[in-house]
This record gives structure tokens, sequence and C-alpha cells, in this order.
């Protein structure tokens, strides 16, 4: 299989760094970059993004930060909503992620089809209370009640990635990305194996097999790293699966493309 590298890319989980797009925008659009999800992480941060979608355009789809500490329902999302934002992102979760207080947050995102991304897995820092808010398992609730808004969780739920393929495999609007440095740092035979299944389950024929479809529910995104970092990462690792490259390229542009079609939001 000839090594493919994707043309066009959606980075579906990046992060505000003063100054930062003015110095790689047009290396990263000649890389084949053609929006990237630009996440706030605090109230302050949300109006650093706004002023990036500004400046930059299309180019940047901004997604604000939901305070979940300070709660509130459905008119944070409105809020957020009427100051520009595309999405929704989730983190620093004071209680878990499936918590009903969250819920009314949670109901208007998906009536107004904000597709949102949450942090999964373990995180450090003073505004973390408990990294088991943000299991992958804690999305599962959250992807049954409301079945049609799209969810992107972030780092494959690092040290719980096991689950995170569990309730990416059994919810088709729930995608996971592998940014961060806990997947990164995984000997890539471990990362296979998450993808393995056994097509025959009594064992009549013993057969590991790399489930490429479900690869295909993942999407391209960078977190904090400069683009190449991860685009080398993936590139590398879905060549390594031989992963056909109809499916690579959802992965890259395709996924995240058809999420923001049925949200009503035009990429160019």
């Amino acid at each position: 299989m000839e090594k493919f590298v994707p043309t066009e890319i959606i980075n579906a989980h990046g992060h505000y760094h003063p100054g930062e797009l003015e110095q790689v925008a047009d290396r990263w659009q000649a890389a084949g970059l053609k929006a990237t999800c630009l996440c706030g992480t605090s109230e302050k941060s949300n109006a650093a993004v706004l002023a990036c979608r500004k400046q930059f355009g299309k180019l940047v789809v901004p997604f604000g930060y939901v305070d979940m500490e300070a709660g509130g329902g459905g008119e944070v999302v409105d809020r957020l909503c009427e100051q520009g934002f595309v999405g929704l992102k989730f983190l620093f979760a004071p209680q878990p992620y499936s918590h009903e207080r969250y819920f009314g947050i949670y109901e208007r995102a998906a009536e107004l089809k904000m597709p949102a991304i949450f942090h999964t897995g373990w995180a450090a820092g003073a505004k973390i209370k408990r990294s088991l808010n943000m299991m992958p398992s804690e999305l599962e609730a959250i992807a049954k009640t409301f079945e049609d808004w799209k969810i992107v969780a972030a780092h494959l739920g690092n040290f719980w990635a096991e689950d995170a393929v569990g309730v990416m495999e059994h919810h088709a609007n729930v995608f996971f990305d592998l940014s961060g440095g806990f997947i990164r740092k995984q000997a890539p035979s471990w990362l296979r194996s998450l993808f393995l299944r056994q097509p025959d389950r009594n064992l009549r024929t013993i057969e590991e097999v790399v489930d490429h479809s479900l690869i295909g529910k993942l999407v391209f995104a960078t977190d904090n790293p400069p683009l190449e970092e991860l685009l080398e990462f993936y590139v590398n690792l879905l060549n390594w699966l031989e992963v056909p490259v109809e499916i690579q390229q959802k992965v890259y542009y395709g996924n995240m493309a058809t999420i923001f079609s049925e949200a009503g939001y035009e990429l160019e």
C-alpha cells in the first residue's frame, strides 16, 4: 500500500495561543488545512477565539468554552451561539459529565445543532476536581439521550482508551481524536490492539482483524502541538494499520465536514 498523505485537513480540536496563527497559518494551509476548530478554555480565551475568527475568517471555527462550574442551563448555550460560536467545548467538570445538572445545556446544544468537544480522560491542573468525571463512559448517557447531537471526544480517553473505543463503536454520534501525550507515548501494537476484532466469536478460527470501519470514527486533531507533529503521527499510524484511503480521508476531513454540514455550517 502506497503511503497516503492527506491534501485536505480539518483540525477538530485546537486551542488559542497568542500570536500563533499569524506565524503558521500560511504554512498550515499549504499543508492542506482547511479549517481549525479553535477552543476556548475560559471566558477570557473565548473572546480571543472570536477575535481570531474575525481575523482569519473561515479558517477558524470557534468553539466556546462552557463554564461547567457555574452551572446554568440552555441560556448558557444561547449566549455562546449569539456571540458567534459554532460549537462548544466541555472540560473541568466538577461533576460527572452525565450528571443531570448539565442536561439542560446538552439539550439546548442538541436543539441548536452545535457540535461539542469533550475532554476525556485524565487531566492535571488546579481546575480539575476529579478526572473520573471525564471518563469516556460518562458520554454514554448523553449520546443515548441526544442521538442526533454530534460529539467529538478528545484524547481517546487517555488511560480509559478501551472504554472510549467501546463508546465510539456503539454510538453513531460519538467520534474521538488521537491527540494528547498519553496516546502518542503508547506502543503502536497497543494502539492496534484497540481496534482488533475477532470475526468468529466461538474461536473456531483464530484471527485478528483490524476493524477499519471503527478507525473511520476517528477525527484528526492537534490539541496543543504544531499541526505538522500530529499530522506525522496520524500518517504513520494509519498507513501502518493499512487503513484504506477512503477511510483515512474521513478521519482527516470527511467526518468533520459532515458534522458541520448537518449543523448547517458552511466550511467555504
